[in-house]
């Protein structure tokens, strides 16, 4: 939904008869974006042509739509944070493991094994989850700017996963290839 005070700005302002050329001109000035002006005059066409009007249901069509990428967002974010909380469990296994089984180790002592791994997957499970929450929490703005670092946040975010991924096989690979040999 557009913002109150411009909704409420250009009721006032037809009211008073002024036209919506010059409605809109006195927003610019004002430093309202294009994207919020339109959408406010669209709300407001919706509400004087009823319910059933074609522009208040792309308003509804547009909100569903919001919901959903909204939603899937914070779902990447809900799985990059499951992602990290595994991982430290799986930190934390190990090095109960190596204490418990080889006597005189340190702390964290598998890491020097396997030290890139872990936090290089932590700090990209991080990152990607922080920019899926921060773009959840951007979309409601609706500005074409924050669409398109909706987009570019995807993109960040496969590459991401892509990267998490191609170092996961690397890492388990040589896992792999030493158990088989036993």
């Amino acid at each position: 939904m557009p913002s109150k005070t411009l909704l409420d700005y250009i009721t006032t302002e037809q009211k008073k008869g002024i036209s919506e050329a010059a409605i809109r001109t006195q927003c610019l000035g004002a430093g309202w974006p294009t994207a919020m002006i339109d959408e406010a005059f669209a709300f407001q066409n919706s509400i004087k042509n009823g319910p059933g009007s074609p522009t208040a249901v792309s308003l509804k069509k547009r909100s569903k739509l919001l919901g959903f990428i909204s939603l899937g967002f914070n779902i990447l974010s809900l799985l990059y944070a499951a992602k990290i909380v595994m991982l430290a469990g799986t930190v934390v296994i190990m090095q109960r493991a190596l204490v418990k089984n080889v006597d005189g180790s340190l702390s964290f002592e598998f890491l020097t094994y396997n030290g890139w791994f872990y936090p290089v997957v932590f700090g990209l499970s991080f990152i990607a989850s922080y920019l899926a929450i921060t773009t959840s929490l951007m979309l409601p703005l609706r500005t074409k700017s924050v669409w398109n670092k909706a987009v570019i946040s995807l993109i960040c975010i496969l590459f991401i996963e892509l990267v998490i991924q191609y170092l996961s096989i690397q890492f388990i690979l040589p896992i792999n290839h030493l158990s088989n040999s036993y």
